[in-house]
């Protein structure tokens, strides 16, 4: 069996499994909800897995979102963002285990985050919420890691890689405002303190 009938039987067999589990959802009454995350999510994960630039493009997309998500589902609830990350890290030291090359660029951007977390980390001595101190910790930390994998990926992919990744630095921001179109003059209801321009607005 050749290198291209091993993988096509492969996919075979994860497609299968799919359909297995969708018929199992919609037989018992599964929500269209569970049905597209059992369908978009292995997709997501293998295509992740399989190009970590990609991770990087859907945490900066689902990032902002997180707040969102945690008034939907509940605070208890990970964050599609976080889960993000954590697969696009997986991908990216996965990937350079597996070329015997994992590159840590040197980012002098990199050492100006670490001693302002140092700074943060000697004001959680006296902070009145330590939880939330270490929460806030550790998402500079990501900061440092994402930092560190775009510019090694960058680095690799040279200029295609650059405007993939800015493009969607671009698809986000614009997503941010229309949700901010959205609260501010088309919701009609919002916190009374917010209120601006005689209450229409938010």
């Amino acid at each position: 069996m050749g290198r291209s009938e091993e993988v096509i039987n492969r996919y075979w067999s994860l497609g299968g499994w799919l359909l297995a589990v969708i018929l199992g959802l919609l037989v018992a009454g599964g929500s269209w909800w569970q049905l597209g995350a059992v369908v978009v999510g292995p997709i997501i994960v293998l295509g992740v897995l399989r190009w970590p630039l990609l991770g990087v493009g859907l945490t900066l997309l689902a990032g902002p979102w997180g707040a969102l998500e945690s008034y939907f589902l509940g605070a208890s609830w990970p964050e599609s963002g976080q889960l993000l990350f954590l697969l696009t890290v997986v991908s990216w030291v996965g990937r350079g285990l597996g070329r015997r090359r994992l590159v840590v660029p040197r980012v002098d951007l990199v050492w100006v985050l670490l001693a302002f977390m140092m700074v943060m980390g000697v004001t959680l001595f006296d902070a009145e919420g330590v939880l939330l101190g270490v929460k806030e910790l550790v998402k500079w930390g990501e900061m440092v890691v994402m930092v560190v994998i775009v510019v090694d990926l960058v680095e690799e992919k040279g200029a295609n890689g650059l405007w993939w990744l800015l493009g969607l630095l671009l698809v986000v921001g614009l997503s941010q405002a229309l949700v901010g179109v959205w609260q501010f003059g088309l919701r009609g209801t919002g916190p009374f303190h917010f209120q601006i321009l005689g209450g229409r607005f938010y």
